[in-house]
């Protein structure tokens, strides 16, 4: 019975490694922000130099990742002061005027 599941497991690590070696291609790392992006957020970068690349919208505040960066409400991005997090955007002011950046999904 054991020489069964040596065998099994064997193959199994065979398959596995068998399909890594052919070249499959996953596309974009799942875990690295900023890469691969759409059009519309190389068209908001063009503007600002800021994308807006997702929001964790919670209870007592949120957090938002910028340019491959986290933030939070109260920190400074390209000069201007982050006043909110929404599930879609964020809201800077910057230069006495209320800026919003919206995700690449957002609109």
């Amino acid at each position: 019975m054991k020489s069964i599941r040596c065998s099994a497991l064997a193959l199994i690590a065979i398959a596995v490694a068998g399909g890594a070696a052919a070249g499959d291609d996953w596309g974009r790392d799942p875990f690295t922000f900023g890469h691969g992006g759409n059009g519309a957020a190389s068209a908001a970068a063009g503007k600002s130099g800021i994308v807006l690349e997702m929001t964790l919208v919670r209870d007592g505040g949120g957090i938002a990742v910028i340019n491959g960066s986290r933030y939070k409400v109260g920190d400074i991005v390209d000069g201007g002061v982050i006043k909110s997090i929404e599930l879609d955007s964020v809201t800077l002011l910057k230069e006495g005027k209320l800026v919003t950046i919206k995700t690449r999904d957002g609109g």
